[in-house]
């Protein structure tokens, strides 16, 4: 019951448009470490759009790296991040400036934290923790289904919550 639209994430108009009759967001827009930064005018043009359609729900799916007020990171977690923005500096950079606006927002927003993504048809159990990534991967199947979740469950509005299989 998808439906693929083309357009400019970068675009005001374009981002207006694609949100005309929703009543959620989700977010799974990352960049490539050679583009141009993207993320931060994409997401200021969304938290607009969203204002002016009165959208009020958010799920936007980032990395590990993000940090936020209360993270307790384990030392593998830590290691990964800096490895992370060791790598990607400028899209790590970005992404946590993200987190920044959305906190900053009014927005129902809920920020999942994710490890590597698996590419795979299996599922299994899913493990969430507010403060640690709790794992170091999720399977794509497991993670549509905990978005899907999010469209309903509030526990993890306004939060970060660190996602991964187990």
């Amino acid at each position: 019951l998808l439906e693929v639209v083309q357009g400019d994430a970068t675009s005001y108009g374009d981002i207006q448009l694609l949100l005309q009759d929703c009543t959620v967001v989700i977010s799974t827009l990352g960049q490539r470490k050679d583009e141009p930064p993207v993320l931060v005018r994409s997401i200021t043009h969304v938290l607009q759009a969203m204002r002016y359609g009165n959208i009020q729900r958010y799920i936007q799916v980032t990395g590990l790296s993000i940090d936020v007020p209360g993270d307790r990171k384990s030392f593998r977690t830590r290691l990964m991040s800096r490895l992370m923005r060791w790598m990607f500096p400028t899209v790590i950079a970005e992404k946590q400036q993200e987190y920044t606006l959305l906190s900053n927002s009014a927005m129902d927003w809920t920020l999942l934290r994710i490890p590597r993504i698996e590419v795979t048809t299996e599922t299994g159990s899913v493990k969430i923790d507010l403060y640690d990534c709790p794992g170091s991967r999720i399977r794509v199947a497991d993670l549509a289904n905990i978005i899907i979740e999010q469209l309903s469950d509030d526990r993890y509005i306004r939060k970060s919550p660190f996602v991964a299989s187990i």
